[in-house]
């Protein structure tokens, strides 16, 4: 796992706890999952909630077997931290694409009945700004200062 990774999952906790929502350990494991996918596919990827005949095709496990389970609580967890959209038309039409969530996704009922996951790097970044501003500057003064001793 990168560092930039690690950081950005430290700062979901961290927002997470802050707004009380790290009650529901599924939402942590939900984030800890989509950090690591969005690490390999920042553009974003498609996923099934559930097993389908073509998962094969996308790169893993539906997130019911990847999380362990079942859709209702996958969907539940999902609504508190993203947006779900149920066509590409009505994401394109929406103005604020992540409504100051994390994430969004987009269910395209046309190819196989996939959702594609989007991340919301702005809001991502500016929450790891705030939570870690403090904590990097420290850190690159003490390596200042190691370089100099």
């Amino acid at each position: 796992m990168k560092i930039k990774t690690a950081k950005n999952l430290v700062t979901l906790d961290w927002e997470l706890k802050n707004k009380r929502k790290t009650d529901n350990e599924i939402i942590l494991s939900m984030v800890e999952k989509l950090e690591y996918w969005f690490e390999k596919y920042p553009k974003g990827f498609a996923k099934h909630c559930e097993p389908r005949i073509d998962q094969e095709h996308l790169d893993g496990l539906s997130w019911t077997q990847e999380l362990s389970i079942s859709r209702y609580l996958f969907k539940k967890a999902f609504k508190e931290i993203g947006i779900c959209y149920l066509s590409p038309e009505q994401f394109e039409q929406a103005e604020d694409k992540f409504q100051g969530k994390f994430y969004c996704s987009v269910l395209h009922p046309l190819n196989n009945q996939r959702t594609f996951y989007y991340r919301n790097h702005k809001l991502i970044a500016a929450l790891s700004k705030k939570w870690f501003d403090g904590i990097d500057l420290m850190i690159s003064l003490s390596n200042q200062n190691a370089k100099l001793n």
